[in-house]
């Protein structure tokens, strides 16, 4: 697995964020984009340049075709403006949750979106995360996305001799509308530093609660974090369960009973099983040409073989670290496809 930032350096960065970002609520009848792809209030001078994946989620909002949206964007930056001003206009008793980080708009929400920060995700599950014995081995966060993983030398086992596994747990959230709150099994194999994320046994809370009311906000708009805290701290603290049970000996030896099953299990036409796993999960040209040499060096050509194919890949042939934790995911629904 890619090793990303150190936990210092993840909380140092989460703590710089923590004072430059802030949510407000706002009716689209009083919001203009500019032709430099910025949003404003109609009444104020202030603009706030959109995010790449801000000017997505505007795109979806508005059902623009986001290859028109782009296509725009790059060469009519005029016709951009007018397009999301005059689809706002049709949509003046909606209200929409921008969260600004750094001077961006770095995502465009639904009211109803709950906004559960990296910030307070680490503060109540890093605790759980210590006292199960676990150390941190690898965290990132990432424009999208924060992840923390962490692995036990408590829980450990052999899937054939001499090819050991360890237990660990991965955290992951996204504070953009790019995923959920994920707790998920992470089996680290010690022979090759391969890691593999098992979806099926994840628990997830998606960021949608209650329609925020103009109780939620400040003076200025901005959404309050004392709302904020009262609607999320329920679910954090149910939260550190799901850290506990992800790293237990039932839930470790399923998945590693799994494996072994999949080690005897041998795949007929390894060029036939390789496009089909490019296919399912739209892996790029560059990936689906590693993952054929990789099944072709590695000799293995079982079902646990193609798996640990495409997790080697996750860190040794891709360096986005969010792309990273995508190919430990197809590996774990390979293992339990």
């Amino acid at each position: 697995m890619l090793t990303g930032r150190t936990m210092t350096e993840v909380q140092t960065e989460l703590n710089r964020q923590l004072k430059t970002k802030f949510d407000f609520l706002m009716p689209t009848s009083v919001l203009a984009f500019t032709v430099l792809g910025e949003l404003k209030r109609k009444d104020k001078e202030k603009k706030l340049p959109l995010t790449d994946y801000a000017h997505g989620q505007m795109a979806t909002y508005l059902k623009i075709p986001k290859e028109y949206y782009d296509r725009m964007r790059d060469n009519e930056p005029d016709l951009l403006a007018a397009n999301v001003n005059r689809w706002m206009e049709k949509r003046p008793a909606e209200r929409r949750m921008i969260r600004v980080l750094d001077g961006s708009c770095r995502a465009f929400l639904s009211d109803r979106y709950m906004p559960i920060d990296n910030h307070d995700v680490l503060k109540f599950l890093l605790p759980a995360i210590e006292d199960a014995g676990c150390q941190v081995v690898s965290a990132e966060i990432t424009d999208r996305k924060m992840y923390i993983k962490a692995l036990t030398p408590k829980i450990t086992g052999e899937i054939k001799k001499g090819d050991r596994v360890q237990a660990g747990v991965l955290i992951q959230n996204s504070e953009i509308g790019a995923g959920r709150v994920q707790i998920s099994p992470l089996v680290y194999r010690l022979v090759c530093s391969n890691g593999l994320i098992v979806n099926e046994m994840s628990t997830r809370k998606n960021h949608v609660g209650r329609r925020a009311t103009d109780d939620d906000l400040t003076d200025n708009g901005i959404y309050s974090r004392e709302t904020i805290m009262m609607d999320v701290a329920a679910f954090l603290m149910k939260a550190r369960d799901s850290v506990k049970a992800a790293l237990t000996e039932s839930v470790f030896g399923k998945i590693v009973n799994r494996m072994r099953d999949a080690a005897d299990r041998k795949i007929e036409d390894v060029e036939l099983a390789c496009e089909n796993v490019t296919n399912r999960w739209s892996l790029s040209d560059v990936e689906a040409q590693a993952l054929m040499k990789r099944m072709i060096n590695g000799a293995d050509s079982s079902q646990y073989g193609l798996m640990n194919a495409v997790t080697a890949m996750a860190h040794m042939d891709v360096t986005d670290y969010d792309r990273s934790v995508e190919l430990e995911r197809i590996g774990g629904e390979i293992l339990f496809g």
